[in-house]
């Protein structure tokens, strides 16, 4: 019986073959599970330490990991604390914010965690909307940054919901949540815009990636490379911008269920 499916070198191989080196700045979103185990070891702790010093090590030494560690705070009536609010979306965010030189955006709804040289820039003084204009999607798409995913393939991609605010669609609408950011310790009365769905009961309004990700594959926008028992994918910011673009102007559906998709 295989005892592993994969190892650190392997990953770092993959990462490589996809594009990711050193200096670049990557957005990644990660499911540690579904490479299965490393050979590094079987516990979460393992799997985390393999995953993120392989991510760290490709960007080395001048690079910049993002993480997402969305906690809803504001969505939910709470107060968001920027040093101890827990991620909502995963152990691999959790333990990355915990890191030593982790920063983390002051944002209450979609907060992101980074480790390396243009961090501090990308979330400096950023504006009260989630993804309207200089949102962080927005300086990612400035700064030629890539999404890289590890184990989810592409169907988690947050930056989505900044196209569909940039190009407007007919099922979200912004909408203003207030709350407690606390910032060390200090807290400052805050609001922040969200383009929210539509309806929330409402399946139709749901993210669907697939179109997108095979336009993405067929253009050669997507790189891929198997790992495991799973794989690792980029696609440039700029050229997933563009792809939602140039689909949203064809159907405003294009990145949702709608009512007809099968």
């Amino acid at each position: 019986a295989i005892e592993y499916h994969y190892d650190k070198q392997q990953l770092k191989a993959a990462l490589k073959s996809v594009g990711v080196k050193r200096g670049d700045i990557i957005f990644s979103h990660v499911g540690m599970g579904f490479l299965g185990y490393p050979k590094e070891g079987r516990t979460l702790a393992d799997m985390f330490k393999v995953v993120s010093s392989a991510l760290l090590e490709a960007l080395e030494p001048d690079g910049t990991l993002l993480v997402p560690t969305y906690s809803y705070s504001f969505c939910k009536s709470e107060p968001f604390d920027v040093q101890a609010t827990p991620s909502t979306v995963g152990y691999f965010t959790e333990r990355f914010r915990q890191l030593p030189q982790v920063k983390r955006s002051a944002e209450p709804i979609f907060s992101v965690a980074g480790i390396g040289l243009k961090a501090d820039e990308l979330f400096a003084n950023l504006p009260s909307t989630c993804f309207g204009p200089d949102c962080l999607y927005d300086r990612l798409v400035k700064a030629d940054a890539s999404i890289c995913n590890i184990g989810v393939g592409f169907r988690y991609a947050t930056f989505v919901h900044y196209a569909e605010e940039t190009f407007g669609v007919p099922y979200r609408f912004k909408k203003t949540f207030a709350g407690n950011i606390i910032n060390n310790g200090i807290a400052a009365p805050s609001s922040f815009t969200y383009y929210v769905r539509t309806g929330v009961d409402d399946s139709t309004t749901f993210p669907d990636l697939r179109q997108l990700e095979k336009e993405a594959r067929t253009r050669g926008y997507c790189k891929s490379h198997p790992v495991g028992k799973g794989e690792v994918t980029t696609i440039s910011c700029r050229n997933l911008l563009q792809l939602c673009k140039e689909g949203i102007k064809q159907d405003p559906w294009y990145l949702a269920k709608g009512i007809n998709k099968k």
